[in-house]
């Protein structure tokens, strides 16, 4: 009886910590969604990411037809989102979908100094690594 509780006790504790044996270099999920035609934002003074989308998908409460965009590809950068705060964009997305855009998809990156890869790898040796670290 105390062995097979022996046994037992190892076969749960290596299969409920156990690390998972994949990661997104060796697994991608195939996306399930349509293809919508889409429009990348930047960042264009004076206009704002509410106007922006108002004029890429159109706004009938404001009587903008757009200019057909159903989705929208907009920046998560790092270095915005600490400055900012990760919600600060929640309101642009919103409106976003209220005006019928979906399958939104965000280009992440640039990440904060505090997160950069300081290494410099260029043969310069002054132009430093843009990615995380």
């Amino acid at each position: 009886m105390k062995q097979i509780l022996m046994a037992l006790f190892v076969v749960l504790t290596t299969t409920l910590f156990a690390q998972v044996n994949y990661n997104a270099n060796t697994i991608v999920q195939p996306y399930e969604g349509i293809f919508r035609q889409g429009i990348n934002l930047d960042y264009y003074p004076p206009y704002t990411d509410i106007e922006l989308a108002n004029l890429s998908a159109g706004n009938p409460d404001l009587g903008l037809t757009g200019i057909g965009a159903a989705t929208s590809r907009p920046a998560l950068f790092e270095s915005f989102m600490e400055a900012w705060g990760y919600e600060s964009r929640l309101n642009t997305f919103l409106h976003m979908e209220n005006l019928g855009m979906s399958d939104i998809t965000c280009i992440v990156g640039f990440p904060s100094e505090a997160h950069r890869d300081h290494t410099v790898y260029c043969a310069d040796g002054v132009t430093q690594s843009k990615l995380f670290a």
